[in-house]
Order: structure tokens, then C-alpha cells, then sequence
């Protein structure tokens, strides 16, 4: 007991000490299925619920959007390619682990203006005089860790760390430099059999650097303040840009249920805060071009029933974000948002017909902006209903061969920087895996289409993956 005691100890010691972490926005999108909904399996205390395989995957990856239908300073299409190299190994009993990194890079073709990689995510962001092609390439490391200390305690660590460079081909030429380290560290207790209570603390940060260049004629940049409202730079050869952001999240959760019963449920708050600054020239003489706060508010309930032949779960989940910002010279408050989210949904798994597994997946809620920009004194209200159906196969027709597929469905609202107010989304993916030896090769094709009520236009998906696990 003195010895669970120590080695206790001293890994906590080891995670407070971690320090900073950050969300990254670096990685490749996959369809979701109703059961990693949530992401559920990469939280540091739970990615060990479900079952992995121990061993080492290596996926190598390419993709293709066209975007037909964007915004203003949206790239028309995007390319993106990479490797993933990945491993799960039980340690012992007590002890899993799981490490990746993602060798990424994404493309921009005919991006206009833009020197950032998202305009649109914050509400401070950096445009030039040109339109041009971005590259973006850089690592993306993930490290999960469970340990059990006897049989009332697990502690879990999550650490997520990248490192990304963008350059723009054309002049002006411009440089894009972003680290980014998030860290999550958690608790579960046992005071019974039935009954688990979990913790986590979560710290973030991230900084982006930018700067513009011109050889034969002055950058022209603009500080653009909450979409609508810019101001232009001093011209110049070089001109540097710099964004940092700095967040934490505090929650706690029960689990009900025990490993040899069917039913299961889980209820989960939690809380954060994040602040982000802008400004314009190098450290020493910089100037102050805005600050911006973000409050969140984040809750999810699910209900599971496990049964040899099928098996049910239901879900939910609430968001709220308030949003607010002030201008870096005159401290004017230059605009305020107001963010919620409600879904709820059902999933349904058989496993019923022999070497299959068929997955059904539906879910609906609501989707809510109220945004005022008080810079131009125009508010943007909207609120748009959202809903996505799926279905998910998995065929084992032989002992070496099995089929993988899917279809789904959906409805996504838009931000309110958008001028039309949804889009419907259709994906088809399909995969065949094969035992070769200690080996398992699965190749998968995803393909989709993206449409608008009232356009001709349409933004087509595409990615091609090459997975081989040992």
C-alpha cells in the first residue's frame, strides 16, 4: 500500500509540473460513428473502456476538398496527406499506454487575402493584398496513460503536443509558425463497486507567429477586429504578427455500473476559461491590437446496454461559450457573443447475425449564435436545427477478410459569419482488411458531398487511407 502510495505521488508530481497545454486544431477529420461520438475513448481515464488492440498501426493518409461553397477568405480547395504511426501496450495489469504522431501536411490552393490558416476561428486575425497557395506541414504527438492503484484508484495523463510552419508562395510572401500543447491530467476514485467519481484538470496554451514580406515594394497588411471592422498597418518590408492563447478546464463526472453487468451510465460537468492576445511587431516593440475572453460551460449524459446480441446507448451533450472581446489601444469593448448547443441522440449495435456487426447512429439538436459587433453596430442572431443519421457495418465473411462500410447523413449549421444558414452533408465510406500473417491491411476510400438549399454549387471529400497493423 505505502509502495501504490509513492508511485502515486510522484507521477502526480510529474504532471503538475507539465505545465502549459493547448488545443490543437492540427490533424486529419474522419467521419464519427455513434460510438466515438465524443471522442470518448481519448479522454486519459476512459480511452481504456473500450477494447484496443495492443500493438503498432501505421497510417498513411490523402485527402481533397473542394470548396466551392466558402467564405470570403476560404482557400477553394485544400489538400492534405501525411503518416500516423501509433501504439497501445498493456504494461501490466495496471498499466496502459498509448502514444502516435502525425507526420501532417495540408495545402491551400487560391486562398484570398488570408495569411491565417482558419480566418474565421478567432475573433483578431491578419489578412495581406494577395491571394496565393499556403502549405502547412509540422508533427502532432498524442500520449495517453492509465494506472490503477489498487482497486479504488486510476489516474490518467493526456498530453497533446504540435508544431506546425505555413508559408504562402506568392508575394507577399508570408511565414505561419504554430506551436500548440494541451495537458490533461485525472482522478477516478471507487468509493463502491458500482459507483466511480472522476476529476480532470485541463491546462492549455498555443502562439502563432506571422509575418509578411515584400522584396520590391511595402506589405500591405490589415488587423481585422470580429469580422467586420479592420485597420491597416504601417507598410512595410517585414511586418510581424503574433496571437497567443492561454485556457484551462476544471470537471468532474460519475460512472454508474459494474464490469459484469450490462448497463452502464455516466454524467459529466465541466468549466473553463481561456484568454487570447493579439498584436503587431516583434516582442520588444510590440503593439497591442486586441484581447478577447471565452467562458465555457459543458455537459454530457449517456445510457448504455450491453447485451451478447445487441446493444443500446443514449446520449447527450450541452454546450454554452460566451464570448467577448476588447481593442488593444483605446481597451473599447468591440464585441460579445452568445454560443449554445443541445444534442441528443441514440445508438444502436447487433452483433446478432453471425461474424457482422451493423451500427445505427441518430442524433438532432439545436445550434445557437447571438453575436453584436459593436466596432460597426451590427448583430447577428441565428438559431438552426441540426440532425445526422449513420449507418456502420462490419462483415467477416472469411477468417482472413472482412468488410468495413458506412453511409451517413447530416445536417450542419454554419457559423454566423456565413451568409447562407446550414449545409447537408452526405459521406459513403468503405474498407476491406485482410490477415496477412502477423499482420492485419486495411485499405478505405471516404467520399462525400457537401449542398446548400437555393445553390448549384457543391463541395465535394474525398480521403484514401492505408492502415497496417501489427
Amino acid at each position: 500500500m505505502n509502495k501504490a502510495i509513492r508511485q502515486f505521488t510522484f507521477l502526480f508530481l510529474i504532471t503538475m509540473s507539465i505545465g502549459y497545454g493547448y488545443t490543437n486544431a492540427i490533424g486529419v477529420s474522419v467521419p464519427d460513428t455513434w460510438n466515438t461520438l465524443w471522442e470518448f475513448d481519448k479522454h486519459p481515464l476512459h480511452f481504456n473502456t473500450y477494447d484496443h488492440a495492443e500493438g503498432m498501426n501505421t497510417i498513411v493518409y490523402t485527402g481533397y476538398n473542394s470548396q466551392d461553397i466558402r467564405r470570403t477568405f476560404d482557400p477553394e480547395t485544400v489538400w492534405h496527406y501525411g503518416a500516423v504511426f501509433e501504439t497501445y501496450r498493456e504494461l501490466n495489469e495496471k498499466t496502459a499506454l498509448y502514444a502516435a504522431i502525425d507526420f501532417g501536411n495540408t495545402i491551400h490552393n487560391h486562398q484570398f487575402r488570408s495569411i491565417e490558416k482558419d480566418f474565421y476561428s478567432p475573433y483578431i486575425a491578419f489578412t495581406d493584398t494577395t491571394t496565393g497557395d499556403f502549405q502547412y506541414n509540422g508533427p502532432l504527438i498524442d500520449f495517453f496513460f492509465s494506472r490503477d492503484f489498487g482497486k479504488r484508484i486510476t489516474w490518467g495523463l493526456g498530453i497533446n503536443y504540435g508544431v506546425e510552419r505555413g508559408i504562402k508562395d506568392v508575394f507577399t510572401q508570408a511565414e505561419s509558425r504554430e506551436l500548440n500543447s494541451d495537458v490533461t491530467s485525472s482522478l477516478r476514485i471507487r468509493p463502491m463497486l458500482s459507483l466511480s467519481v472522476d476529476g480532470w484538470f485541463r491546462r492549455y496554451h498555443g502562439r502563432t507567429a506571422l509575418e509578411a514580406v515584400k522584396e520590391f515594394q511595402d506589405a500591405q497588411v490589415q488587423t481585422w477586429l470580429g469580422y467586420l471592422a479592420y485597420r491597416m498597418e504601417n507598410p512595410g518590408s517585414s511586418v510581424d504578427m503574433e496571437r497567443n492563447k492561454d485556457g484551462y478546464e476544471l470537471g468532474a463526472g460519475l460512472l454508474f455500473g459494474q464490469p459484469d453487468r450490462p448497463f452502464s451510465a455516466y454524467l459529466g460537468f465541466s468549466r473553463g476559461a481561456e484568454e487570447n492576445d493579439a498584436r503587431k511587431g516583434t516582442k520588444s516593440v510590440a503593439s497591442e491590437r486586441g484581447y478577447w475572453q471565452r467562458n465555457t460551460s459543458e455537459g454530457q449524459i449517456w445510457l448504455n446496454y450491453k447485451q451478447a446480441e445487441a446493444s443500446w446507448s443514449l446520449f447527450g451533450t450541452m454546450v454554452h461559450i460566451e464570448d467577448w472581446g476588447k481593442t488593444g489601444i483605446y481597451e473599447a469593448l468591440f464585441f460579445e457573443t452568445e454560443e449554445s448547443r443541445y444534442t441528443a441522440g441514440i445508438g444502436l449495435q447487433f452483433t446478432a447475425i453471425k461474424n457482422t456487426r451493423l451500427d445505427i447512429m441518430a442524433r438532432a439538436g439545436m445550434h445557437s449564435w447571438d453575436y453584436h459587433n459593436y466596432l460597426k453596430a451590427q448583430s447577428e442572431t441565428r438559431e438552426e436545427n441540426e440532425w445526422r443519421v449513420s449507418f456502420d457495418f462490419d462483415i467477416h465473411p472469411f477468417p482472413v477478410v472482412s468488410y468495413t462500410g458506412g453511409v451517413s447523413v447530416e445536417k450542419q449549421p454554419l457559423h454566423f459569419t456565413w451568409n447562407i444558414p446550414s449545409l447537408t452533408r452526405y459521406l459513403v465510406q468503405a474498407g476491406v482488411e485482410y490477415q496477412w500473417g502477423f499482420n492485419r491491411i486495411c485499405p478505405a476510400l471516404v467520399w462525400g458531398i457537401e449542398s446548400a438549399e437555393g445553390l448549384d454549387k457543391e463541395n465535394t471529400i474525398w480521403q484514401i487511407r492505408l492502415s497496417v497493423m501489427r
